[in-house]
């Protein structure tokens, strides 16, 4: 978004988005973080009173999953290679969005899609191959650029553009997840807003914050693994589906329309 509305020489757009997305963890963390210590006291007490019913549910999936062709060859995807993957499906995005008009991000999304079920490219390969920080700094890098044109007279509206946004977002999410009975679609209110705002981290923040709120509320190792393992679930799901997909659609066909 940041790259294409500096392109439009939309220049306090662009520097807004980078301000947003720089930002926003700090937002959604200590909200995430709290909403989940909350729901992980919930599971902590309900574990302890029947630890039988869960114990059952973890061991009760017996069914063999399928082994991709990447798993019956992890020799063959070094670092080196799970990195080329993903450099030759960026550059494959990029010309199909030159030559139809589906924005290369949305490109991007479906190859990846494609890549994951047919088994032939690793899940994760960024993470695999050690270079998702390398990635991230390579984000940042593309989107400091747009401050360069912002002015000190533009600080001011972009401050309060960005509480604006934030706030209207965190309203919003008050909304569907505590207010309407949306929250009855994953079963608890504090998860349903733990969610939302967990929207604002992503990978690998919402991973961290699903440990650290294991090892705040659980006192054993079992109940540490317990809370973590039936929190990540939602959590890092919900970023998968909202930060990877939509967001991505979502900002692919904003762009066109810039």
């Amino acid at each position: 978004m940041a790259s294409a509305a500096a392109e439009k020489g939309l220049a306090t757009a662009a520097a807004l988005c980078a301000v947003i997305y720089s930002v926003q963890k700090f937002v959604g963390a200590p909200i995430a973080s709290a909403m989940g210590i909350r729901y992980g006291k919930k599971l902590l007490k309900a574990y302890r009173e029947n630890p039988a019913q869960f114990k059952k549910q973890e061991t009760g999936n017996g069914a063999s999953a399928k082994v991709s062709f990447a798993d019956k060859h992890k020799e063959w995807y070094s670092a080196n290679v799970m990195m080329a993957l993903v450099a030759a499906g960026s550059w494959v995005a990029h010309i199909l969005g030159d030559l139809t008009p589906i924005n290369y991000s949305i490109w991007a999304l479906l190859l990846g899609v494609v890549c994951a079920a047919s088994g032939l490219v690793p899940t994760k390969p960024l993470q695999k191959s050690n270079s998702y920080g390398l990635m991230m700094v390579a984000v940042f890098g593309s989107i400091i650029p747009s401050l360069a044109k912002v002015s000190l007279s533009d600080l001011g509206t972009m401050a309060f553009q960005t509480i604006v946004l934030f706030a209207a977002a965190l309203i919003g999410v008050a909304l569907v997840g505590w207010v309407l009975p949306t929250w009855k679609l994953v079963g608890d209110k504090d998860l349903a807003v733990g969610i939302g705002v967990e929207q604002f981290l992503g990978f690998p923040s919402n991973v961290v914050i699903c440990r650290e709120v294991g090892d705040a509320v659980g006192e054993t190792p079992e109940e540490k693994a317990f809370i973590e393992d039936t929190l990540n679930v939602p959590y890092v799901v919900g970023g998968i589906t909202v930060i990877t997909v939509l967001s991505t659609m979502l900002a692919g066909f904003v762009i066109n329309m810039l």
